[in-house]
């Protein structure tokens, strides 16, 4: 038997709907419920060609990269998906422990080596659990699978916004002195463009080719002051932002002291919450898929409760 430690990282689930009013010559975009993105998944996966293995699966080529995505298992609203991605290591051999020697691993003119990950979407909370490996694809890979969701008169767009760790916020909100907090948002609503700024509808339908617009905010306190009355007040404010805008923030910096100390400047962010876990491998050198499944859903199931304390309800 042999431990091995991964890291399992927790995200949110964001789908949005962009469609193209021809009347109009516009594009509206909204963002789905639980439900709706449930049934799209669903109807894509039932199209989705049966492996001898009892695998839904998909071949997705992205630029120079290619993706197999197969859905391992789907009940009770959940998913276990694993992602793999066309390894371009051609340094691989095989060893004997023994006698040191080495072999070729034998491929076929059909065949490729490949690394791969596996992840769980709960569709009904919305929680993405995803184990991270170093060598294997990150979590953005799991964007194209909902790429192909896409039809001639409608963009499916997905967002994997980080599960911010409360213990960071809460961290936060014991210091002395939080003395400024500054955060960017993309693709902001136009009545900010015309009320902040007084660009008018006009104006802002001649622009043209524009990637994505942001609005930033900087809250900052007078000298040696909070800009918080209360802990609460500050875990609430931090809270609203993340709820409000997910997949959309950019960063969120909070600039934070206690008395005596020199300010430090923190990326909420980047405090995603994760857990380390150990999976139990009778052979080390082959990682048993059912252990890495077992270990991935009792990991969620017992964060579950935690995880739901901060992720907001579609």
């Amino acid at each position: 038997m042999a431990t091995i430690t991964r890291k399992i990282h927790f995200y949110s689930l964001v789908v949005e709907r962009q469609r193209l009013i021809k009347t109009q010559n516009e594009v509206k975009s909204s963002v789905l419920s639980l439900e709706e993105i449930k049934k799209i998944f669903e109807t894509k996966y039932k199209e989705m060609p049966l492996l001898s293995n009892g695998n839904r699966t998909v071949n997705i080529k992205k630029y120079n990269d290619q993706y197999t995505i197969d859905i391992v298992e789907y009940s009770n609203d959940k998913a276990i998906i694993k992602i793999g991605q066309k390894s371009p290591n051609n340094t691989v051999e095989i060893i004997n422990e023994v006698t040191m020697e080495t072999n070729d691993v034998p491929l076929s003119d059909n065949q490729h080596l490949q690394t791969y990950t596996l992840c769980e979407i709960d569709f009904s909370t919305g929680i993405v659990s995803f184990i991270w490996i170093a060598s294997a694809p990150k979590i953005s890979a799991l964007k194209f699978l909902f790429s192909i969701f896409s039809t001639e008169s409608e963009y499916i767009n997905v967002h994997f916004p980080s599960i911010v760790s409360v213990d960071m916020i809460k961290k936060l909100s014991t210091k002395n002195l939080i003395s400024k907090v500054e955060f960017e948002v993309a693709v902001p609503q136009d009545n900010i463009l015309s009320d902040s700024l007084g660009i008018s509808e006009k104006d802002f339908n001649a622009l043209k080719d524009i990637k994505y617009q942001t609005t930033r905010l900087k809250l900052v306190g007078e000298r040696n002051k909070s800009i918080f009355a209360s802990p609460n007040n500050f875990m609430e404010f931090i809270n609203v932002i993340i709820s409000n805008n997910k997949g959309k923030l950019k960063f969120l910096n909070v600039s934070a002291k206690n008395y005596g100390e020199k300010t430090q400047v923190y990326n909420v962010l980047e405090y995603d919450f994760t857990k380390s876990v150990n999976f139990v491998f009778e052979n080390i050198e082959i990682a048993q898929q059912k252990e890495y499944i077992r270990m991935l859903d009792k990991t969620y199931e017992e964060n579950k409760y935690e995880l739901l304390q901060y992720v907001k309800s579609n």
